[in-house]
């Protein structure tokens, strides 16, 4: 795909999914091509997404620190996305009342680009490892990426391999599988030691990056301040709950 700017991302993605293109507007070429202009608007941070938890949260959560998700998450941030698509010019945007069509799409290409955001830096080359869909309209996947999350469309473990937008989604949907936000339903990790998982995660792969991705030097002022608080929630929670905590040390529950 020909390198674009900001604002030529914005007009080929209305242009994929408009009214206008309905006949191809469900083909593997126009999902991917509108996964790739997605992926691009972030990677290159012409389109941030934040979460934030209700009107009075100015702070918000980054795309690149959400470590869960729920439906009404990738519906916000779809919405966020209609937005900039629209920021300049309001007329036609689009709604999933009466733009069912291209708010599908749109919402289908935002399964994909979130996971490619997120997961990208797990796998050497990233995940889609060209940007050229091949003239069936497939995109060359990571194979790592396919095998991790959707095994049998690898079974030959090839290191990549080129996906219609159907089996691309459906590896992306198996990745959020992976990382739904919790229910309240048992799981196998749940609450807050979900989200300490993830944070070991990231400081690990950093370790293993040789700090050449994110290190900045105010992370130990950082850590520091973690370790208070590990220690301040240790402390309060054994004075407000004495007995577990009594079991926990004695290694009685997990």
């Amino acid at each position: 795909m020909t390198k674009l700017n900001k604002d030529q991302i914005k007009v080929e993605f209305i242009k994929l999914v408009s009214d206008e293109n309905e006949n191809q507007i469900n083909s593997s070429n126009n999902r991917n091509s509108c996964v790739l202009l997605q992926s691009n608007a972030l990677a290159n941070g012409d389109f941030n997404y934040k979460k934030f938890a209700n009107d009075k949260d100015k702070v918000g959560i980054a795309l690149k620190d959400l470590n869960a998700f729920k439906n009404a998450d990738i519906t916000d941030f779809l919405r966020k996305w209609v937005d900039y698509l629209f920021f300049s010019n309001s007329k036609g945007k689009w709604n999933s009342k009466d733009n069912k069509n291209s708010w599908q799409t749109a919402r289908d290409s935002s399964i994909v680009s979130i996971v490619i955001f997120k997961d990208k830096i797990n796998y050497e080359g990233g995940i889609i490892t060209n940007p050229t869909l091949n003239k069936q309209g497939k995109i060359q996947v990571n194979g790592l990426f396919i095998t991790e999350y959707l095994p049998r469309l690898n079974k030959d473990n090839n290191e990549n391999l080129y996906l219609s937008f159907s089996e691309l989604k459906q590896v992306c949907l198996s990745w959020f599988q992976k990382h739904k936000a919790s229910d309240g339903s048992t799981t196998s990790v749940k609450g807050l030691t979900r989200d300490v998982k993830a944070l070991q995660k990231i400081i690990q792969r950093e370790i293993d990056n040789d700090f050449a991705e994110r290190h900045v030097p105010s992370v130990f002022d950082a850590f520091e301040m973690l370790k208070n608080t590990i220690n301040s929630y240790r402390n309060v929670y054994a004075k407000m709950f004495p007995k577990n905590d009594k079991l926990i040390k004695e290694k009685k529950i997990a």
